[in-house]
């Protein structure tokens, strides 16, 4: 199977003392990056989140790239992080959609 840019919306638990997302408790964020599979995906993205010290609670919507834009319209910034994942090799997230309590 070959390598090919995943996409996912994941939720994430904030700690307290974390100065990334400081005043909230849980944020939503699409995240991408190049894997072989779904569970490879997965794991990327949580050992990113795990570094930056969140989470990850919920994961959502999980799929090739290249399948999301076939099924759904798709904002510029996600096209362009797709192509960052790609070319970088890393996990590349979105917007994070932040709430308190």
């Amino acid at each position: 199977m070959a390598k090919q840019v995943w996409i996912g919306l994941f939720g994430l638990t904030i700690p307290e003392k974390n100065e990334v997302l400081e005043g909230c408790d849980y944020a939503y964020v699409n995240a991408l990056s190049v894997a072989i599979s779904k569970e490879e995906f997965i794991s990327k993205v949580k050992l990113s989140c795990q570094k930056l010290q969140f989470l990850v609670d919920e994961i959502e919507d999980v799929e090739p790239f290249s399948q999301r834009i076939k099924n759904y319209k798709t904002n510029a910034d996600m096209y362009q992080l797709a192509e960052q994942a790609k070319s970088k090799n890393e996990v590349m997230f979105g917007t994070f959609h932040g709430s308190e309590g």
